[in-house]
């Protein structure tokens, strides 16, 4: 697509690609976040417990433990975003053409060596780290935001209870 030329409709996509093309990619994203996931929610909880004291979490404490955990989630999956990103440009590309995702690993192992597979790591892990804990903690969103703004009672049932004083 030409700089200014209008991006095309979801129909005109859907009708070049197919459907099956509209997913292409998926089982390399969902291989990505759902390690992502399972390494940053539990460490999440680890690190604000640590950083707690047994006190309730403060601000601070919750979104250190977010920054921190968003970091070392970032660092450990970054080899399967590598691959990711590799597969969606590969078509723009005059370089390898991957067969799938365990032929992107392996070629990229084999041809660049396994660092490759860390490219870009650093940066990842500084921007993960800083919008992880804001958009995956509700302790977060309701401290950066007045509830006349962002009512909490929108963000979980919990928080609703919470604010009312009600029991589980």
């Amino acid at each position: 697509m030409a700089p200014g030329e209008p991006h095309p409709k979801a129909w005109q996509v859907t009708k070049a690609l197919g459907l099956r093309g509209i997913y292409k990619g998926t089982g390399a994203t969902l291989l990505r976040d759902v390690p992502f996931s399972m390494v940053f929610f539990p460490a999440h909880a680890c690190f604000k417990s640590w950083m707690a004291d047994g006190h309730q979490p403060s601000f601070p404490a919750v979104f250190g433990s977010g920054i921190m955990a968003g970091m070392l989630a970032a660092g450990i999956v970054t080899p399967m975003d590598v691959v990711k990103t590799r597969l969606q440009v590969q078509h723009k590309s005059h370089h390898t053409h991957y067969k799938g995702i365990v032929d992107a690993f392996r070629t990229i192992w084999k041809e660049e060596g396994p660092g490759a597979l860390m490219k870009g790591s650093i940066p990842r892990m500084l921007i993960v780290s800083v919008s992880k804990p804001t958009t995956h903690s509700e302790e977060c969103i309701t401290a950066c935001f007045p509830t006349f703004f962002f009512s909490p009672c929108l963000v979980s049932p919990y928080w609703s209870m919470k604010l009312n004083n009600d029991t589980f």
